[in-house]
């Protein structure tokens, strides 16, 4: 089931992407340039002729929104549903502060979220914000996938799965993703392994070296076997 909180940030970010929707459309469906002929027959028909039909079609549910109104007229119609009667602000920051209590009491959230996920996802495909894939979550027992969103200066802000695992830097990330390597095989140095695990120095991994507890070689040391003994210290 969706969070509160993931719902509510799919909802601000819908609410900062849809005015994008209008301009996007009116490009499409604006007339080509040039001087028009007047003999090219109706068949031959203008792209934004074609786009039209496509980009008014409500009735098909949250996938076929392409547009600001049709967008504002769907967060509308859910607040009714949700019996959000007094809200002054947009209908989509209305659902959003709403998130946490219509999480724990309403028995449509879990339709709701499913449309507001459609939703989310088409419109960030159709206004460039579709986020950037960054691995498998490495949180212990998540089968997620760990995402960043992208805006117009790139990939930036938090790392996240759909669970609300969250990573401040990519280097955060990609820690927490070492320390899960259960396959022998990834060599690192005692550098590289004392920036994972920030206790273990240089000293204390040639004493196990010494020890067989680890397997050194002339590259560094294997970090599946590190992990492991690390999980057992825990």
């Amino acid at each position: 089931m969706t969070s509160p909180k993931n719902a509510a940030h799919m909802l601000h970010d819908l609410h900062q992407w849809a005015p994008l929707l209008t301009n996007a459309a009116t490009t499409l469906l604006s007339p080509r340039a040039g001087t028009p002929n007047t003999h090219t027959p109706h068949t031959h028909r203008d792209l934004g002729d074609l786009l039209a039909p496509i980009l008014d079609a409500p009735d098909e549910g949250a996938p076929a929104l392409r547009t600001h109104a049709q967008i504002t007229a769907w967060a509308t119609t859910w607040a009714e549903c949700a019996d959000l009667t007094s809200y002054t602000s947009h209908p989509l920051l209305a659902l959003a502060n709403a998130a946490p209590r219509l999480a724990e009491h309403w028995k449509d959230w879990e339709s709701f979220t499913d449309d507001l996920t459609l939703l989310h996802a088409r419109t960030a495909r159709l206004t460039g914000h579709t986020p950037r894939t960054i691995g498998p979550c490495p949180t212990r027992g998540c089968m997620e996938t760990v995402t960043q969103q992208q805006t117009r200066r790139g990939a930036e802000g938090p790392l996240e799965c759909p669970r609300g695992h969250t990573w401040t830097t990519l280097n955060n990330y990609r820690k927490d993703a070492a320390r899960i390597i259960t396959k022998p095989g990834v060599i690192l140095t005692a550098t590289e392994i004392h920036d994972i695990y920030p206790d273990l120095n240089r000293e204390r991994l040639k004493k196990w070296a010494q020890r067989g507890k680890i397997t050194r070689n002339t590259h560094g040391y294997d970090l599946a076997e590190i992990n492991a003994l690390m999980q057992k210290m825990c």
